[in-house]
């Protein structure tokens, strides 16, 4: 199995999931803040009920009071300029049990930009964090926000993301959210993502402005933290995608990847992923048993509300190493344009645990 390190293309594809698994301690302040900026099931994840978050646990939906929402916030988790349309889609952390929000600044969509930026949010966790879930919410021409972390901090504040910056590059996916909705994937309670003392917490956050005017565009993250601490699993991200695909002006096409593993690997949930022009997503088992992992039409609705196929941890899907996942992704392209990435995408994602790390394989070749 060949491996390299990461690329540009290679934090594109990662950059692309809505998924989200993600927790927080229950004792003392874990994030020092220093500025105020069994048998599988298939479920439209953001449908799941929720009574962890109070008001306002869904970025669909405005909150009934935005000022009682703002309050609930601690002052030094608060923006320091926040949007009236992002206001009144406020999520609201429990922080009696730690959790946190985040936002970021708000930056300026030109007409017809593609934009993707980063911020680096301020402080850094002082001890290991346990993240069930993440939450998010963004106004009006978002693409997706996701929440990871880096070990190696920077100064804090947003910027233009560059893919092929060091610092972009590294770091480990929480979980995000895509558009205007909410793309959270929901595990068992007691799964978790382990974010290091020492952490920086980064949302990058992608922006698409169609129209003829600037805008104005901002997002919120919030972490969830577990139920409880007893016999916590962690989780991971395993992304498989591809960049080399070509959709040419007015057809269809289909295009395949495969990735073969060099161990075993446990999956709790999975999804695939394609942007507008996406119509059907499949996944199969490659190997020594093969079989349909998940096979369904696709719409742009999938975008930022994932058709997931989920498992328990006590009958999750295992893959043994020397076998293998393809993913297979057809598009119509009803434009006079060719399409390629990262306009449309092919990827299957998963959260597994029993690893060490994330597992990004692009174009069957692994990346550390």
């Amino acid at each position: 199995m060949t491996r390299a390190t990461r690329s540009c293309e290679h934090w594109m594809a990662l950059a692309v999931i809505t998924a989200a698994c993600s927790g927080v301690d229950d004792d003392a302040p874990a994030f020092r803040s220093t500025s105020t900026a069994g048998s599988a099931t298939t479920t439209h994840a953001a449908n799941a009920p929720s009574d962890r978050y109070e008001p306002g646990s869904s970025s669909e939906d405005e909150v009934a009071d935005p000022e009682a929402a703002l309050a609930a916030i601690p002052n030094e988790m608060r923006p320091t300029q926040l949007l009236p349309a992002l206001k009144r889609r406020l999520l609201v952390p429990n922080v009696g049990k730690h959790g946190a929000a985040m936002f970021t600044d708000v930056v300026t969509v030109e007409p017809g930009q593609d934009v993707t930026f980063c911020t680096y949010v301020p402080g850094v966790t002082d001890r290991t964090l346990y993240i069930h879930d993440t939450q998010g919410a963004q106004t009006s021409s978002g693409h997706h926000a996701i929440l990871h972390y880096t070990t190696s901090p920077s100064a804090p504040g947003t910027r233009l993301c560059d893919p092929e910056s060091p610092e972009a590059q590294q770091g480990q996916i929480l979980g995000g959210t895509g558009g205007e909705g909410n793309g959270a994937i929901k595990v068992p309670g007691n799964v978790v993502s382990a974010v290091p003392a020492g952490s920086q917490f980064i949302i990058n956050h992608h922006w698409i402005n169609t129209t003829d005017e600037p805008m104005q565009a901002q997002a919120e993250m919030i972490t969830v933290p577990p139920d409880n601490e007893d016999n916590l699993i962690i989780a991971r991200a395993l992304v498989v995608t591809s960049i080399n695909f070509a959709i040419p002006a007015n057809q269809t096409v289909e295009h395949s990847v495969t990735c073969m593993f060099d161990r075993d690997v446990t999956l709790l949930s999975m999804f695939g992923h394609q942007h507008s022009w996406g119509t059907h997503v499949e996944a199969e088992r490659v190997g020594s048993q093969p079989e349909v992992i998940f096979d369904h039409d696709y719409d742009e609705t999938m975008i930022s509300h994932p058709l997931t196929k989920d498992f328990s941890v006590e009958a999750p899907y295992q893959l043994s190493a020397g076998e293998g996942v393809r993913m297979t992704c057809q598009w119509n392209n009803n434009t006079d344009a060719a399409l390629s990435f990262p306009r449309e995408m092919c990827v299957f994602f998963g959260w597994q645990i029993g690893a060490s790390a994330d597992s990004q394989c692009v174009d069957g070749t692994w990346f550390k």
